[in-house]
């Protein structure tokens, strides 16, 4: 199994630019989707004899993002740069043992009027599902691509 990890380094100053927001802002964008877990943390904790909960060690727990596809949002979304993601959060690296399930929102900071005094900070908003999509989405918990398909169903 393939892991994928990434480093997402904030490279803005306190003298950015909006240009530099927006860009700071595209490429989390471009990096805040796909899957991501601890395997590699957990492997090292089981070979120290660390085991989860009291154990000290950790639980090996994945999780799946997908963004929003671009077709699926308003115009005026799309106009403010927002991005919408489903995530879900899962053990054992089994999409069938999801645990939870949350919708992002990322706002860009040229968007954000509210609390964001220096204009400058990607700000996220998290929502919960509602127990009818959380079921729907488990139906097809192992095919993330058709999760937004069946939030709009």
């Amino acid at each position: 199994q393939q892991q994928k990890r990434i480093n997402v380094e904030c490279f803005q100053t306190s003298d950015a630019t909006s240009d530099d927001s927006d860009n700071y802002f595209h490429h989390l964008l471009s990096q805040f989707h796909g899957d991501f877990d601890n395997y590699h943390q957990v492997i090292r904790d089981r070979n120290h004899a660390l085991t989860p909960a009291d154990g000290g060690g950790h639980e090996h727990i994945h999780c799946t993002l997908v963004p929003c596809p671009h077709t699926a949002v308003t115009q005026e979304q799309r106009q403010n740069n927002d991005q919408w993601i489903l995530a879900a959060f899962y053990f054992n690296g089994n999409p069938r043992q999801i645990f939870r399930f949350r919708m992002y929102k990322l706002i860009s900071p040229q968007d954000d009027d509210s609390n964001n005094i220096d204009g400058e900070k990607v700000r996220m908003k998290l929502h919960t599902l509602s127990s009818e999509l959380e079921q729907q989405l488990r139906q097809y918990s192992d095919q993330p691509c058709t999760w937004w398909r069946e939030t709009y169903a």
